[in-house]
């Protein structure tokens, strides 16, 4: 989401509005999903969820990887939104309250820095990576999200 204007500018489109559209719409499927995690986890089980959804991440972005190389944008777009919509439903909701059911207050600040500077140096070096490795970025989490289903 930090980027997606960027990543989204198509190249036969000099239409600056569709990237804002584009982004827009990433803040909506993410406010709404929410409410469907919320759902989710009064009806199944964490460690379940979890699995399911971070194996589906690990596929979504697998597939924005190779859409971005590929250029074809809209299947990229679809993926994208519907990634966050699935990150929502379980990775998002869930690592937080793992997080406050299982760490002592130290603890949880520790890992909320973590997540804070991992955030900051993601913001940092994305545009120091270039548009070019975008894709193989999006390869390398989908391959590390797959990993971390393993770990589950």
């Amino acid at each position: 989401m930090l980027y997606s204007n960027t990543i989204f500018i198509m190249p036969d489109s000099k239409d600056a509005i569709s990237t804002v559209n584009l982004t827009f719409y990433i803040g909506v499927v993410n406010f709404l999903s929410t409410f469907g995690g919320m759902y989710l986890l009064s009806k199944a089980g964490r460690k379940t969820i979890l699995m399911a959804t971070c194996g589906t991440l690990g596929v979504f972005n697998l597939v924005i990887g190779y859409c971005y190389i590929a250029e074809y944008h809209t299947i990229m777009v679809i993926s994208c939104l519907s990634m966050i919509a699935f990150f929502e439903f379980g990775s998002g909701p869930i690592t937080w309250l793992y997080m406050a059911e299982i760490m002592q207050d130290k603890g949880s600040s520790i890992a909320t820095v973590l997540n804070w500077l991992v955030s900051l140096a993601i913001s940092y070096f994305i545009p120091q990576i270039g548009l070019d490795y975008i894709g193989q970025l999006f390869y390398a989490m989908g391959g590390v999200t797959i990993l971390s289903v393993i770990f589950m």
